[in-house]
């Protein structure tokens, strides 16, 4: 493995290190609360709620409009990638346009795969469903022993990294001697 490709691994490891130590830090401040009751379905002769959805129709304006973001937003980061890689505008342009068409045709075989519908007629508005009842008293914060256990893991996580890293300057300072000079 390259020395890039290490210090590429011991970034990533690091960024999730913080991400981890982020998201323990804030931990103690998590209140649960009950959430909506799940639907009651004992297997009877009715059939499974996902067998119930009724087939869903999208209005042709947000399809094309997806379709357009899908598209658009891989052929540029295509584009950057290659910009960044140096390599002539030209020479981006042919693949761009394949991009475009392969991903245009998976997404409409895709679409024709599930039970949606294209549509010209605007969708009918929303109903929102009335506000739930909170039923019993609500959860508190999480257990201590929970937030424990998340500092002892950040800490053994914390304290793996250093050893690796450690090992790892050793194997590459190790391996350095031994390269025998070409010069």
């Amino acid at each position: 493995m390259s020395d890039a490709a290490k210090r590429k691994r011991l970034l990533f490891l690091l960024l999730a290190a913080s991400w981890m130590i982020l998201i323990a830090a804030a931990l103690p401040q998590l209140e649960l609360k009950p959430g909506i009751p799940l639907p009651k379905w004992e297997g009877s002769a009715q059939p499974s709620p996902i067998e119930s959805q009724l087939d869903v129709s999208i209005p042709v304006s947000t399809f094309f409009k997806a379709l357009l973001e899908i598209v658009g937003i891989l052929v540029l980061v295509y584009c950057v990638y290659k910009f960044l890689k140096g390599v002539p505008w030209k020479e981006i342009l042919g693949p761009a346009l394949l991009i475009t068409l392969l991903t245009l045709v998976v997404i409409v075989i895709l679409f024709a795969l599930t039970n949606s519908h294209i549509t010209s007629e605007p969708l009918a508005p929303e109903v929102l469903p009335p506000e739930l009842k909170r039923e019993g008293p609500p959860l508190g914060s999480p257990p201590a022993i929970l937030v424990w256990l998340v500092w002892i893991g950040l800490g053994v996580m914390i304290i793996v990294l250093g050893i690796w890293t450690s090992c790892l300057s050793m194997i590459v300072q190790f391996s350095r001697e031994r390269k025998p000079d070409l010069a």
